[in-house]
């Protein structure tokens, strides 16, 4: 995806974040009649899910400002210049102001959305691991104890994550001024915090689905509700290859910018090959990081969809949903009207009573079934 220009960048982000707001809105339509507090499981998860979109919004605005702002005002000739001081024409180069006002003010920017962008990848792990919460007390006590060690992978990873992305360049003003960047060789646009990251959020997203696994065996369902179950943890496995896909591509960076820096080192890289090394462009530092949020935000979206899906199966089968979400009790058709219209005592035949094939009140076991069918 390098071939893609800084507009094309802009474009594909913001088709995606489109993409993003519509599944966002089938997902309130589907849920609109739907009651649980705030503090529940599936209140957390909601207010998990509305803020990772902001955040979302809001690192997409920063990286588009970065792609097409101020810096790619400034010509390459007046870049070569700054980062190959001893050229013979460096000091010829004439630009009006300090070029490297808009450089570190493009650095500060994409450090912090940096961070925001790992708050949004937990953010959604924490929107897929709070729900299993809702089935803790039908768990068994050994479901139970990977289901806390789970979040408690969540918090650690997510502490060790956000302090390995601030402490790398040390003092961390190191990631956004000019000569700290130029005289810090371990800070030069180095990828290899964002691979470790990467592997330590593939290797949780693989918690997460493997606990979710633990928790449909355990509640011991069948039919309909273990596909629905099922379904859920596959969504969640969306997740988990886009994240391998970006640690991927990561790695080929990595490895191609070690190649660089040893050309560098030995005298054969050129000045052009040698600014882009040195400088930490914005393509290179994020990786495309803002696609693999979009696309988690959308997967922690679709399995509230599927409340639509199952309310147009119901309406097609007779039935109607009463209050779907809160209790999953439906409402049985009307009685159809018998061949007797007068009394049973002057029928020829005795009077046959239409009985509906699902209760109006149903049982316990159906009530956990509806409720893991609906995990949202």
């Amino acid at each position: 995806m390098q071939e893609l220009s800084n507009w094309g960048h802009v474009a594909l982000i913001w088709t995606l974040v489109l993409v993003l707001y519509i599944v966002l809105g089938l997902r309130m339509w589907a849920l609109r009649s739907t009651n649980y507090s705030v503090f529940s499981p599936r209140g957390i998860s909601t207010l998990c899910i509305a803020l990772t979109i902001t955040l979302v919004t809001a690192v997409c605005a920063a990286i588009t400002w970065s792609l097409v702002g101020p810096w790619h005002g400034i010509p390459e000739a007046v870049f070569t210049a700054l980062y190959n001081p001893d050229l013979p024409m460096s000091g010829n180069v004439v630009f009006q102001g300090d070029p490297r006002v808009p450089m570190e003010t493009v650095f500060k920017v994409n450090f912090a959305s940096m961070v925001l962008f790992y708050v949004v990848l937990w953010l959604v792990k924490v929107a897929f691991v709070v729900i299993y919460f809702e089935f803790s007390k039908e768990l068994s006590h050994r479901t139970r104890t990977l289901l806390y060690i789970t979040i408690a992978a969540v918090a650690v990873t997510f502490v060790f994550v956000i302090c390995l992305h601030c402490l790398w360049c040390l003092p961390m003003s190191a990631n956004w001024v000019f000569e700290e960047i130029v005289e810090t060789e371990t800070c030069r646009a180095n990828l290899a915090p964002s691979v470790i990251i990467s592997v330590v959020n593939v290797l949780v997203d693989i918690l997460i689905m493997g606990a979710g696994f633990s928790i449909v065996r355990s509640l011991n369902l069948g039919g309909s509700s273990v596909r629905s179950a099922y379904l859920i943890i596959a969504i969640g496995t969306l997740t988990v290859a886009v994240a391998f896909i970006r640690m991927v591509v990561l790695v080929v960076r990595m490895r191609k910018q070690n190649r660089a820096y040893d050309d560098i080192y030995n005298g054969m890289a050129s000045e052009k090959n040698r600014m882009k090394v040195y400088l930490p462009v914005q393509e290179s530092a994020f990786g495309y990081a803002e696609v693999e949020a979009i696309l988690a935000c959308v997967a922690a979206c679709l399995p509230g969809i599927r409340v639509l899906f199952r309310k147009h199966i119901a309406r097609r089968s007779g039935l109607t949903f009463k209050d779907c979400g809160s209790t999953g009790a439906l409402t049985p058709p009307a009685s159809p009207p018998t061949s007797c219209s007068s009394p049973p005592t002057s029928c020829s035949s005795p009077p046959t009573f239409y009985s509906p094939s699902i209760p109006a009140t149903p049982p316990p076991v159906y009530e956990q079934k509806v409720r893991v069918e609906e995990m949202v």
